[in-house]
């Protein structure tokens, strides 16, 4: 028996599960369709393999209401309302974004009241809760007491450019960058040196400005935003039209920083990501 809940993006949260006074169940937890497509010629025995796709999930969302119901059907309705966008979790490690599709339902009765209402999730897997995150030529503090300013440093910086990041999941997933400025710079990227794709933004920093490019949460879309103080601009447009650089693959991503017009360790890049797994089930 796990628990569950839903996050709805304003923050509005509904527990599920014997200790929260339900019983809850997910489906599918693991079921996720694959469109394939296939080609056939003239007197063609058999068919070829053209290609596979996977599409967005549809989960209900089901279970009992122990005792009276009437306050957890109340706060259900209110929080479950159309065009409401959330998170949905299985137990505390795993979650996916969604948007509700049907609103709840229940059986009138006002002790042990069966429930039920459906999630649409647009990106088909479950992602780890627990944020994944690196950087890349981070300052490390060695400030101390008692201070010997002749040999005195406020910090170390890691002098390496490259970075394994491994994708622990099933599948690839999409990342957030901040390349970060140091000292003053221009034309941050980075690049996957097994496959050679790269992610390039040709504009120029100076110290304390940083650049964010994410493809995550639920529409997937490109942002590249620069941030200058509390000052913050859209620069999509200083995306390198080169650039393919949008997934950290399954397994082993070794990825490198680069930039150009700056001193030695100007950069700062920081990339962050969870992973994704196709199926999730009750002790995982």
């Amino acid at each position: 028996m796990y628990t569950a809940r839903f996050v709805r993006d304003d923050g509005e949260t509904l527990y599920f599960g014997y200790n929260y006074g339900s019983i809850v169940n997910i489906d599918p937890l693991s079921d996720v369709d694959v469109d394939v497509a296939l080609s056939q010629g003239f007197q063609q025995v058999g068919k070829t393999f053209e290609s596979a796709t996977v599409g967005e999930i549809t989960r209900e969302v089901s279970g009992y209401l122990l005792g009276d119901s009437r306050v957890m059907k109340r706060k259900m309705l209110r929080i479950l309302t159309p065009n409401s966008f959330g998170k949905l979790y299985f137990g505390d490690g795993y979650y996916c974004n969604c948007t509700v599709k049907k609103t709840p339902a229940f059986k009138q009765r006002r002790f042990d009241a069966a429930f039920q209402f459906t999630v649409l999730c647009p990106f088909p897997y479950w992602l780890a809760a627990d944020r994944k995150g690196q950087q890349i030529g981070k300052l490390t503090p060695s400030f101390k007491f008692p201070v010997n300013y002749k040999k005195h440093k406020f910090g170390v910086t890691d002098g390496s450019v490259f970075m394994n990041f491994i994708n622990d999941g099933d599948t690839d997933v999409t990342f957030s960058v901040i390349f970060y400025a140091q000292l003053p710079l221009s034309n941050p990227e980075i690049t996957n040196v097994n496959t050679l794709e790269k992610l390039k933004i040709n504009e120029s920093l100076q110290a304390g400005e940083y650049i964010t490019v994410s493809r995550e949460g639920a529409s997937k879309r490109l942002t590249v935003i620069k941030t200058s103080g509390d000052v913050e601009t859209n620069i999509y447009g200083k995306l390198d039209d080169a650039s393919n650089l949008y997934y950290i693959r399954a397994g082993d991503n070794i990825l490198k920083h680069s930039y150009t017009d700056g001193a030695e360790h100007a950069l700062n890049t920081s990339v962050f990501y969870n992973d994704a797994y196709v199926g999730v089930f009750d002790d995982m």
